[in-house]
């Protein structure tokens, strides 16, 4: 085990949710609406979006990085479990 954790360890990964608009006004909306309570999909429904179109599911660091950038992934992997985080 010891000489291949990489293989054998586990790893970090967050549930992540996200949408993605044209302004920061709107991305601003969005984010205030999930931090005043309820899920991100709810919040997000006004802007036009679904549950599904938001949820982009477990992520580690490495693959949220790839998807989204690294400025994205270190405010993900830095903030507390449930948090919401941005606009960025």
């Amino acid at each position: 085990y010891n000489d291949n954790r990489a293989t054998y360890g586990g790893s970090e990964q967050r549930v992540i949710s996200r949408a993605v608009v044209p302004d920061r006004a709107a991305a601003e909306q969005i984010a205030q609406r999930a931090r005043a309570g309820g899920t991100f999909a709810a919040a997000a429904a006004p802007a036009g979006f679904s549950a599904a179109d938001v949820s982009v599911g477990p992520q580690t660091r490495e693959q949220l990085t790839e998807l989204a950038g690294a400025q994205v992934a270190a405010q993900a992997f830095g903030a507390t479990s449930g948090a919401v985080i941005g606009p960025i």
